[in-house]
């Protein structure tokens, strides 16, 4: 009889389960360690978000570069107009990178219009048009640079001393640029610095297409 109650007030106990305070100090536990996991998840997806972005703007600093040397390349006379802040790049050309020739010369013309650089290309001397803008890459903060949104960041200059041969392109890009409305975003723009040379130009070239007249509407 005493075996009996001995083994039902001990399965007794063994039912009893956990008592408040225990079962707070568990849940307190859980939540602190959900807590440390969650922040790790945010942590790691921000710097993924970050690092597309900055590969995204340094795509798009790429793709101007290119694009640029293309033209430039094949040039047979190039410019930056006065009171363009170094936003505008104008050249002229007798020939074409791919197939050497071009049967009509052709002006090609490059600005920063907001954060898109774009460029247009007509006949010499411009014909009927209309010869529209296209978008050539996004992201573009020359006029605004991250750093110091007071001070544009010219995007062309043809150094002196070198027979108008050469052009300095620098491309700055920022697919989240930081400011007061997006305190998280980057404040590093990025850089593309490089200098292409016209291959064809001879020392002191006029480029007509600099000239107004010679421009599309």
């Amino acid at each position: 009889m005493r075996v009996g109650i001995m083994a039902w007030a001990s399965r007794n106990r063994d039912e009893r389960g956990m008592s408040l305070a225990e079962l707070m100090v568990t849940v307190g536990i859980l939540s602190v360690v959900m807590a440390a996991v969650l922040g790790i998840m945010a942590s790691v997806q921000s710097g993924v978000n970050r690092q597309i972005k900055l590969a995204t703007s340094l795509d798009q600093a790429h793709l101007a570069s290119v694009q640029l040397d293309r033209e430039i390349r094949s040039a047979t006379a190039m410019s930056v107009p006065g009171g363009s802040n170094g936003m505008e790049f104008n050249a002229y050309t007798q020939t074409n990178v791919t197939t050497g020739q071009r049967a009509t010369p052709m002006c090609v013309q490059w600005r920063v219009s907001g954060q898109t650089l774009q460029s247009r290309m007509w006949p010499y001397p411009a014909g009927a048009g209309p010869y529209l803008w296209r978008s050539v890459a996004t992201n573009i903060v020359n006029q605004t640079p991250t750093e110091n949104p007071g001070t544009p960041a010219p995007m062309f200059d043809i150094p002196a001393g070198y027979g108008g041969r050469l052009v300095e392109v620098t491309v700055l890009a920022n697919a989240n640029p930081h400011s007061a409305a997006n305190p998280g975003g980057s404040r590093t723009d990025a850089t593309v610095q490089t200098y292409l040379t016209g291959r064809n130009i001879a020392v002191g070239s006029v480029n007509p297409c600099n000239v107004l007249a010679n421009q599309p509407a």
